[in-house]
């Protein structure tokens, strides 16, 4: 606990879930199109950078359309009397 209260477990899995794999995989693949320097072929760039945006977009609609229900799940929606009392 160094810099204020601690994670629970629920909390790390939904940020684990909801993460940004998708968008850093795309970046990387966009690094490897526009300077491959030989090391591949345009076509097989260009073909890596279109596998790399499928998955991406595959996560991105699994991950989204899950997040919520994983949430309810691990009961992190449910909020506390004296939250409620603050949130109003």
């Amino acid at each position: 606990d160094f810099l204020g209260r601690p994670v629970s477990f629920g909390y790390c899995l939904v940020m684990a879930w909801g993460g940004l794999r998708g968008a850093i995989g795309l970046a990387l693949g966009m690094v490897v199109v526009s300077g491959h320097d030989g090391f591949l072929t345009d076509k097989d760039a260009k073909l890596m950078l279109f596998h790399i945006g499928l998955m991406a977009t595959w996560t991105l609609i699994i991950n989204a359309t899950t997040c919520g229900a994983l949430v309810r799940y691990l009961g992190l929606n449910d909020v506390s009397d004296g939250r409620k009392v603050l949130l109003v």
